[in-house]
């Protein structure tokens, strides 16, 4: 009995951006932060069938801080994006976009919940048919991966306001 163990024809490509303020902000002032997963997208070359980014994003688990909400309530905006992997093979990303706005309560450094995205990415599919008078056949991933990816969140400081020239009004 001879077992050979192929490499899959792609690792599954995941990354993780998180952007908006890059600068200083003053206390009251609002955070405009925007995530954006990357997903390389997948095709089962036995089947012929390229998964959609709906089918995609729908392997996504994990911790989303800031941005659980709006992920929450589906503010999401996915596209398709033509690009390469690590490796320089040209391939299709579908990219999932979030945006989220905090008013930090105080000055000093911003911190926010760290962002990690786990994904069980497709290695393959399989069709299986359904039951009773509708039953039709459905797509099901057989087997898949788990892979990871962490957001690295942008430095931001929160100065206290002026003192100086204020309005008497103004506590």
């Amino acid at each position: 009995l001879t077992i050979t163990i192929e490499d899959p024809p792609t690792g599954g490509a995941l990354k993780v951006e998180i952007s908006g303020t890059d600068d200083d902000v003053y206390l009251g002032e609002p955070i405009d932060l925007t995530l954006k997963v990357f997903i390389e997208s997948f095709t089962d070359q036995k089947l012929g069938i390229t998964l959609n980014a709906r089918d995609m994003v729908s392997l996504l688990r994990g911790e989303f801080g800031i941005f659980k909400d709006a992920i929450d309530e589906g503010q999401i905006q996915l596209q398709e994006v033509r690009g390469t992997t690590d490796a320089g093979f040209p391939t299709m990303f579908y990219v999932l976009s979030v945006h989220a706005t905090t008013w930090p309560e105080t000055s000093g450094p911003f911190t926010m919940e760290p962002v990690s995205v786990l994904m069980n990415y497709p290695l393959s599919l399989v069709k299986e048919r359904g039951f009773g008078f509708f039953g039709g056949e459905s797509l099901k991933v057989e087997q898949s991966h788990l892979i990871k990816a962490q957001g690295e969140m942008p430095t931001i400081e929160v100065l206290a306001p002026p003192s100086a020239d204020k309005p008497a009004w103004y506590s």
